[in-house]
C-alpha cells in the first residue's frame, strides 16, 4: 500500500510540472482526468488539436492505455507523447527521442527544452540512434566541397548507395554517421539536420489495422455501418469515448450505452466534450441525454434505434 500511494504522489507532482510547463507554450491545454485512476488512463492532456499525451512516472511495458494512445493518434491524425524518465525501469536518455509502440517518448528534461524552443535532433528506435536530415541540403553540401557520391560516402564510411538514399530523404542518418559528418564539415553539417516536432505525426505511425472488437449491441452497430463505409474504427478501453473513427474529415468521438451508472456516465461525457471541443470533433453518446443530470452543448444524443441511420447520413454528408 505504501508502494502505492508514493507512485500516486509523483504522479500527481509530475502532472502538475508537465501542466505548468505546457501552458507557458500552448494556447488550449485540456487536462482529462476520466477514468480517476492514473495507471488505467490513456490520456493525461490534449494540447489544442495537435496531439494527446501521457505521463508516466515510470513507463510499463507495453500496455492497453498505450493502445488506446496510438489508435487515438492513428485515426484522428494527432500526435502521440508520452512524457516519463524510465521505460521498463531503464532510464530515458536526455535529448533523445524515445520511439516505443508507435508514439514518440521523452523524458522531462528532453520535452521541456523542447517546450522552451530548443531543438532535438536525435531518435532511438529498437536500440539505434538517427536524426532527420534534409536531403537538399545534404547534396548542397557535397557539392560545394565538389566531392563525388563516392567519395562522401568515402568519408562517412557508408556505401554510396545509402548516401543516395539520404540525399533523397528516403532514409534518415545513424547518429555515428552524422558524427562523422560534423567532424569533416564541422561549418557546414549543422544546416543538414532537421530537428524533430513533437507534436507532428512523422516517424511514428506503424503499419497494421486498429482492432474493433465490440463489447455491446449498439458498439457492434457503430462499428458494422462504418467499417461498411470504408471508415477506420478502434475501441478504446482506457479513454473517456468508447469508440473513435474519422470519416472523411469528420472526427468522431463515440460514447456507446456501456456505462450504467450515471455519474460514471456523466463524468466520462464531460470528458468527451473537453476532447471534442480542443481536436474539433464531432462527439455522439448512445442513450437518452434527459436521464442524465447535466446538459451538454457539444454532444450529440441518439437513440440505439436511430444510431445506424445517423451514421449513414454522416458518411452520405461526408461524401457530398
Amino acid at each position: 500500500m505504501r508502494k502505492s500511494r508514493v507512485s500516486i504522489k509523483q504522479y500527481q507532482e509530475m502532472i502538475a510540472r508537465v501542466l505548468s510547463a505546457l501552458r507557458e507554450r500552448f494556447r488550449e491545454v485540456i487536462r482529462i482526468e476520466y477514468p480517476e485512476s492514473y495507471a488505467k488512463r490513456a490520456v493525461d492532456f490534449v494540447v489544442e488539436d495537435r496531439g494527446v499525451l501521457k505521463v508516466y512516472p515510470s513507463m510499463p511495458s507495453k500496455h492497453s492505455c498505450i493502445e488506446d494512445l496510438r489508435r487515438i493518434a492513428r485515426i484522428l491524425g494527432l500526435s502521440a507523447v508520452v512524457v516519463t524518465n524510465r521505460i521498463e525501469e531503464r532510464e530515458t536518455i536526455d535529448e533523445v527521442v524515445h520511439l516505443r509502440y508507435g508514439v514518440k517518448v521523452v523524458n522531462e528534461k528532453t520535452f521541456s527544452m523542447y517546450l522552451r524552443g530548443l531543438k532535438v535532433f536525435v531518435y532511438e528506435y529498437r536500440g539505434s540512434l538517427y536524426t532527420h536530415i534534409d536531403g537538399c541540403k545534404l547534396r548542397e553540401l557535397r557539392l560545394k566541397h565538389r566531392l563525388s557520391l563516392g567519395e562522401l560516402a568515402g568519408i562517412l564510411g557508408i556505401s554510396r548507395k545509402a548516401l543516395y538514399q539520404h540525399e533523397q530523404g528516403k532514409m534518415d542518418m545513424s547518429i555515428e554517421t552524422a558524427e562523422r559528418l560534423i567532424e569533416a564539415f564541422p561549418e557546414d553539417a549543422e544546416e543538414v539536420f532537421n530537428s524533430i516536432n513533437l507534436f507532428s505525426t512523422e516517424i511514428v505511425h506503424e503499419k497494421g489495422e486498429a482492432e474493433a472488437v465490440p463489447r455491446t449491441e449498439s458498439e457492434a452497430k457503430v462499428i458494422s455501418t462504418l467499417t461498411r463505409e470504408g471508415a477506420e474504427v478502434a475501441v478504446l478501453n482506457y479513454s473517456p469515448p468508447d469508440m473513435i473513427a474519422k470519416v472523411g474529415e469528420n472526427k468522431l468521438l463515440i460514447v456507446s450505452d456501456n456505462v450504467r451508472r450515471l455519474e460514471e456516465r456523466v463524468k466520462k461525457l464531460e470528458a468527451v466534450e473537453k476532447m471534442s471541443t480542443a481536436i474539433n470533433a464531432l462527439a455522439i453518446a448512445v442513450g437518452r441525454e434527459r436521464e442524465l443530470s447535466k446538459d451538454f452543448d457539444q454532444i450529440q444524443f441518439v437513440e440505439p434505434a436511430r444510431l445506424r441511420n445517423m451514421l449513414h447520413d454522416l458518411v452520405r454528408s461526408s461524401r457530398a
